[in-house]
């Protein structure tokens, strides 16, 4: 049920097999095994893979079949182990620096754990295939610059509104056709990137926005103003 503890002893262990046990957890200490080639998890109770794992660069085979693995997602295990790795390593940085970057890691959905890290100052999740968010962002009320750009999403969840220390905020490139309903005047915008997206009005809301100094709308299908004025920046826009 319990990993033992006396194996991470064995610095120069290059193959370990763990299948067919009953393991729940695996232990941070686990990144001890800085020469491990070959983890064998398969057929145990495992949710989820340890962040560790992801400091263990010399991993060239990670199996763990029979396990319900919810950490990483679905979209990450698939790729295979250089990219767990990766996942597990981006995360691990995440919560050291409270800085998170997890682009480009075909992600559908916005891995839940994300959630828990409260503590986050910067979030980008470009250049996924997220078709939404979950309403838990609103807990990272730290947060001071979010990048989503790159992605299907056609509507924002009401709790970006909570997160009162924003100040940048970029979503450009994806379906997104209105913004009242999620942005909110004491969100402290200074810069708003929502180019190519599908909006084909821009709403007055946008003027409350005292902070703002950046703001591209070029490449919506809008009516009012007019593509010769969206080109020329907030200026001409709230003009």
């Amino acid at each position: 049920n319990t990993f033992p503890l006396e194996v991470v002893n064995l610095e120069s262990l290059t193959v370990l097999d763990l299948r067919h046990n009953h393991l729940e957890t695996l232990p941070p200490e686990i990144a001890q095994l800085i020469g491990l080639e070959i983890l064998h998890l398969d057929h145990n109770n495992l949710l989820f893979l340890p962040l560790e794992l992801g400091s263990l660069y010399t991993i060239r085979e990670l199996t763990f079949a029979g396990n319900e693995v919810r950490s990483p997602p679905v979209e990450v295990l698939d790729r295979g182990t250089s990219s767990i790795l990766e996942y597990l390593k981006r995360m691990q940085d995440g919560r050291k620096t409270q800085r998170l970057d997890l682009r480009n890691l075909e992600l559908r959905r916005m891995p839940v754990e994300v959630a828990f890290m409260t503590g986050l100052t910067s979030l980008s999740l470009s250049s996924n295939h997220l078709q939404k968010l979950f309403v838990g962002i609103g807990q990272l009320s730290f947060l001071t610059e979010m990048f989503l750009d790159y992605n299907e999403l056609a509507s924002i969840p009401r709790s970006v509104s909570f997160l009162t220390n924003l100040t940048v905020l970029s979503l450009s490139h994806n379906k997104i056709r209105r913004i009242e309903e999620w942005l909110h005047p004491h969100m402290p915008l200074v810069r708003l990137n929502l180019c190519d997206n599908a909006m084909k009005e821009l709403h007055p809301i946008l003027l409350r926005f005292s902070l703002l100094q950046e703001l591209d709308i070029s490449m919506n299908p809008l009516d009012d103003p007019p593509h010769e004025i969206n080109s020329q920046g907030k200026k001409k826009i709230f003009q």
